[in-house]
């Protein structure tokens, strides 16, 4: 073994090296993950931001509600006075390999697997200095046949961003021009 100390053996020993590795390992790798860790966060945050000057927060958050509809969501909460927007979309999403062997192993209707992949999303709509702002957030999850949660997390992927964000540009526009 890597950590037991081979003139006398001693597990003691082993495990005492391996605390202290495990302990320099966190006190030195923590600090370099925190600060990558930061950077990964403003860079997520750069992708769920974007600023519009020239209009009034009320035509930035009719603007989001219709591009979130657009895009199939169904609008949760919208507080005006809080800039607040949730909504939701489902999607189905069925795992199929992991429906065939769990059918194959339990029968027909038993166990679970995935059947839908859920996207909860929150917008807020903030005046900053002379500029509205627009932070959207959006939580993947996969949802289970039985209504359970298989995983949950954040979603990254730029382009799902985008293709929000230019909805919400078509959407200010339509609303300053009255159509």
């Amino acid at each position: 073994m890597k950590y037991i100390n081979e003139k006398n053996n001693s597990g003691y020993y082993g495990f005492w090296t391996c605390w202290t590795d495990l302990w320099k390992c966190e006190r030195t790798n923590c600090r370099k993950h925190d600060k990558a860790k930061k950077v990964w966060q403003l860079q997520i945050r750069q992708l769920q931001i974007k600023e519009y000057s020239d209009v009034e927060p009320a035509v930035v958050m009719k603007a989001v509600i219709s591009a979130l509809q657009d895009e199939g969501y169904i609008i949760g909460t919208a507080n005006e006075n809080l800039g607040l927007i949730s909504a939701a979309k489902e999607v189905f999403e069925e795992d199929a390999s992991t429906k065939g062997y769990v059918e194959f192993m339990y029968g027909a209707g038993m166990g679970t697997y995935q059947t839908t992949k859920r996207f909860e999303t929150t917008a807020t709509v903030r005046k900053h200095q002379k500029v509205i702002r627009v932070r959207i957030n959006i939580i993947a999850k996969a949802i289970t046949n039985a209504g359970g949660i298989v995983w949950s997390q954040s979603v990254h992927d730029g382009e799902f961003y985008q293709i929000l964000f230019s909805k919400i540009d078509k959407a200010i526009f339509i609303e300053k021009q009255n159509i």
